[in-house]
């Protein structure tokens, strides 16, 4: 596991050994930001059930202004610290150790909002769609921000608002990437 590209390209995280943690495959992850070209740089970025951090980390790396990691596990906001540490990326991040949701209302209470939304839960609990409906019902989106849904092809995720649009969805073996774009539409 390692970062892809950008200022930090190369460098190695800290892997979970013991931890219940399901960090994106490298080749994913490149795709995902392939896919993100010309939308991280000077981004605010939010990466849900952060893990190793492996998201909001490259997003960092490729130019991101800030991003905020929600972590529910102390295990695993450690792991995310010694990643952070490692990569000499303090300045710019902020790690919330917390349920998803509670983080949600929270930074939404802050005044808080993101360009890029990663979202990348335990596998087959009924989180995707849970946050994603969580995330359209907050104050968290820009005009023209992206929700990166990483989850199991037997976890549908689908836009319950016309505010949220799919915009790609991409197949990795039984892993499938749902990006949805948030902007504000008249209803006249």
């Amino acid at each position: 596991m390692r970062i892809n590209s950008g200022s930090l390209k190369g460098r190695k995280l800290v892997s979970p050994k013991k931890l219940k943690i399901r960090p994106p495959l490298d080749k994913l992850k490149q795709s995902v930001f392939n896919m993100l070209a010309g939308e991280i740089e000077d981004a605010k970025v939010l990466d849900l059930f952060a893990g190793t951090g492996s998201f909001g980390l490259e997003a960092v790396s490729r130019g991101a202004a800030q991003a905020v990691f929600v972590e529910s596990s102390f295990k695993a906001c450690q792991l995310l610290q010694q990643n952070i540490g490692k990569l000499n990326a303090s300045p710019k991040t902020a790690v919330i150790e917390s349920r998803v949701s509670g983080a949600i209302h929270n930074l939404s209470e802050q005044g808080d909002s993101f360009k890029l939304i990663f979202v990348d839960p335990p596998f087959l609990e009924d989180l995707c769609q849970k946050t994603l409906d969580s995330l359209c019902g907050s104050n968290l989106l820009q005009e023209k921000s992206l929700i990166i849904i990483h989850h199991h092809q037997k976890e549908p995720v689908e836009s319950n608002t016309q505010e949220l649009e799919l915009v790609r969805r991409r197949k990795f073996g039984d892993n499938l990437v749902s990006i949805f774009l948030y902007s504000q539409k008249s209803h006249a």
